[in-house]
């Protein structure tokens, strides 16, 4: 399981369309991206994730970059888009978050508030989130228990 290696873009929408009893898809073709490999494991996850509207790859680019880290704001975008695609879930939003390094203009202002909702990641420092840090397995293991404990997943 290697709970302290960083998890993949690949494996995570595995995991998460698994969590949510979504399987892969039929996989016609490249579906846009330029750095896939078409026959590999992963091409069906990024296929029902891109059908489901919560997986797009790298904005303007063809990129989906299948076996780099993902990081904490992006696990936690793709997290609850699923969650609101699958179960009609809202992200939740705040006011008042105080971190020294999420400014209340960040795209990902919200899903942070969604991670100190329910307490999926902890904080690195004493008022710092570290948005750009990669996600953990272990991380993303006992957030979608805690989801499961709080009747979400």
């Amino acid at each position: 399981f290697r709970p302290d290696q960083n998890i993949n873009r690949a494996e995570f929408l595995k995991v998460i369309l698994e969590a949510v009893n979504e399987g892969p898809s039929v996989v016609n073709g490249s579906l846009g991206f330029i750095d896939v490999d078409v026959n590999a494991w992963y091409m069906g996850y990024i296929a029902r994730a891109k059908a489901l509207g919560i997986f797009a790859g790298d904005q303007g680019k063809g990129t989906a970059r299948p076996a780099d880290p993902i990081n904490r704001v992006e696990s936690l975008k793709i997290l609850a888009e699923t969650l609101r695609a699958t179960g009609g879930f809202k992200v939740p939003v705040c006011q008042d978050l105080a971190y020294s390094d999420v400014s209340g203009t960040s795209w990902f202002y919200n899903y942070v508030c969604f991670n100190d909702q329910y307490s999926l990641f902890m904080k690195t420092g004493s008022m710092a989130f570290s948005p750009g840090k990669f996600a953990s397995r272990g991380e993303l293991a006992e957030a979608l228990f805690t989801l499961r404990l709080n009747g979400i997943l």
